[in-house]
């Protein structure tokens, strides 16, 4: 995934934040996506890259798998790249 947007990066700063679910297979499904920023990746180009992603380790309570959220920032800074993702919701 760096690779594919290591290469859309500006020399501005930017900030992208991405929605997930991973269902009960592992599979990340993008939910949605905010580009707060003048790069120019399209949203289905973004919902492609994390639609197309491996497996993901799958939600679990009560000993059942169960489908999950995950939001992942995004955050580049003169061609550095910085990730966070949490659990949940905005």
């Amino acid at each position: 995934m760096t690779d594919k947007l290591h290469n859309q990066i500006t020399t501005t700063s930017v900030n992208i934040t991405i929605s997930i679910i991973i269902d009960t297979t592992g599979r990340p499904i993008c939910e949605w996506d905010e580009n707060n920023s003048n790069l120019s990746i399209s949203n289905n180009k973004l919902k492609n890259i994390f639609d197309g992603m491996p497996g993901w380790n799958v939600g679990m309570q009560n000993g059942y798998r169960i489908n999950c959220a995950e939001i992942v920032e995004l955050y580049f800074d003169e061609k550095k790249l910085q990730v966070f993702y949490t659990m949940g919701r905005k």
